[in-house]
């Protein structure tokens, strides 16, 4: 019996790095409870995705409010979450 199976390849426009379901590098997602996400907002290095809400929007991941996230390919250094003002997911860990 033949299973179709659905493979994502993606490479990361800011690092150059491949992304698959069984690669080695991990999204991690960040989520910013003081702002929308837009320039100057969020570090530039290794950013994969963000999203922004309608508006301040209740997210069960990290038990409060936040105006959106975003996501990178590389782990976020203490000094930049926190120059930022960013919450991790606890699934990053």
């Amino acid at each position: 019996m033949l299973t179709k199976k659905t493979i994502y390849i993606l490479e990361c426009d800011n690092c150059n790095k491949t992304i698959s379901a069984d690669s080695s590098i991990r999204i991690r997602r960040y989520y910013s409870p003081m702002r929308p996400i837009g320039i100057g907002t969020c570090p530039k290095e290794g950013y994969w995705m963000g999203e922004n809400f309608n508006e301040r929007t209740y997210c069960s991941d990290i038990g409060r409010e936040a105006w959106g996230y975003v996501e990178y390919c590389r782990p976020l250094t203490e000094q930049e979450i926190s120059d930022y003002e960013l919450i991790p997911d606890p699934k990053n860990s």
